[in-house]
């Protein structure tokens, strides 16, 4: 009686190929629109938590302190006294609305309000922006 193997023969392994494809292509578009939410969302609460950290450093140092989106550089740059000590970049895929946005922190712990919209890719958006002039920093996506 010969013996038979038990393996799988090469048209299984194609079939159970072509499936896992189509549920990988089927998959990709909504990971890469929750990966664009992501960078929104990560460069969102960096750009909030760089509102406080001005405002702070504003009192503590006792001198006005600018945050300045410069689309043109795509960078954002934290100036005291008019010397700028800190920038970071904008992300790849992300732009702001307004061609020079600037948020700008008092010594007495007040801030001008301020609107940075920040749009991300397929669509997405969110708004950085002070409720009041003593500080209540808050990220907005609107639906």
């Amino acid at each position: 009686m010969a013996r038979r193997s038990r393996s799988f023969t090469f048209i299984e392994l194609i079939i159970v190929m072509v499936i896992i494809g189509v549920l990988c292509s089927a998959a990709y578009p909504r990971a890469r629109r929750q990966f664009a939410f992501l960078q929104l969302d990560s460069f969102s609460k960096r750009l909030l938590a760089l509102c406080a950290y001005a405002s702070n450093r504003a009192v503590v140092e006792q001198n006005i302190t600018r945050l300045v989106i410069d689309k043109e550089m795509n960078t954002v740059d934290l100036t005291l006294a008019g010397k700028k000590f800190r920038d970071f970049a904008i992300p790849p895929g992300l732009s702001i609305k307004k061609e020079k946005a600037e948020a700008v922190f008092y010594p007495d712990g007040t801030n001008e309000r301020f609107s940075i919209g920040v749009t991300g890719g397929y669509g997405g958006r969110s708004t950085v922006s002070a409720r009041n002039s003593y500080g209540g920093f808050q990220i907005e996506y609107p639906e």
